[in-house]
């Protein structure tokens, strides 16, 4: 018998088999049965004659993703969303730093985020989704501590979110500031495990928060399914609430047990 989860994955794709060349050419037939639906990973998609292949309707597209280091990113197309799905990434987002925060809908704080020239374009997206929730958010460039640290005196933000991974977190700077660091599953060797952290990943930016106090990251179920890859026991992610841009047990470079649904 299904899962409820499998049912969903399932579902989703039947819907991406009957929308898209791609994942009809990958499947070859509808599937019946979870196990037709293979984990899949960025590598597959190198089989596609262009981005037309992967997406239900050019006419839904209303906007493209930067990947988070500039000229790095694995996926070898476009990474395109519909409006539904900018909101679903708004709301990954959004949900992942009020929890960390643990503020309201109706609170207002003041963000800096730390850039570079390599991420300077994907905090562009992180700065507009605090921007639509009223936050004042406002981005500088790392160049050192000193520096740093005369910008958090010039802002006095709320709360420092690092996005460079050229940035060597010092006990100067956690204590003050609340922080939040940026961890990209390309780029773990600079990860801090002494910070709250936002996962992110090119294909589908904010999925997932880890509070200092908790064992595992977390994300939110609404918009992303994420089971285990038997293969690799890396977590396998499922867009299942697509409506252009599907994503079927794409399998990314996390392990599945440091995860688990908060909503």
């Amino acid at each position: 018998m299904l899962t409820n989860q499998n049912s969903l994955i399932l579902s989703a794709a039947k819907r991406a088999f009957s929308t898209t060349q791609f994942y009809e050419s990958l499947y070859q037939k509808d599937p019946k049965d979870i196990e037709a639906v293979p984990h899949i990973r960025a590598s597959f998609f190198h089989q596609c004659n262009g981005l037309l292949d992967c997406i239900v309707d050019r006419e839904l597209v209303c906007g493209t993703l930067p990947p988070f280091l500039r000229h790095g990113q694995e996926y070898p197309l476009t990474i395109t969303e519909s409006e539904k799905e900018m909101d679903l990434r708004h709301r990954r987002i959004t949900n992942s730093v009020e929890s960390i925060l643990e503020i309201g809908k109706n609170d207002r704080c003041n963000f800096l985020i730390l850039s570079d020239e390599l991420t300077g374009p994907y905090c562009g997206e992180i700065l507009s989704s605090l921007a639509w929730e009223h936050h004042h958010a406002s981005v500088c460039y790392w160049f050192n501590e000193e520096q740093l640290i005369n910008d958090l005196d010039a802002f006095k933000p709320d709360c420092l979110i690092i996005a460079s991974p050229l940035v060597p977190i010092s006990g100067v700077i956690l204590n003050k500031v609340k922080c939040i660091q940026i961890q990209h599953i390309s780029n773990m060797s600079n990860w801090n495990a002494n910070i709250d952290a936002l996962l992110v990943s090119d294909e589908f930016s904010v999925f997932a928060h880890r509070k200092l106090s908790q064992q595992k990251y977390q994300y939110l179920s609404e918009s992303i399914l994420i089971e285990n890859d038997p293969i690799s026991n890396f977590a396998s992610i499922t867009t299942h609430n697509f409506d252009c841009h599907p994503f079927i047990r794409y399998t990314v470079n996390v392990c599945a047990n440091e995860l688990e649904p908060y909503l």
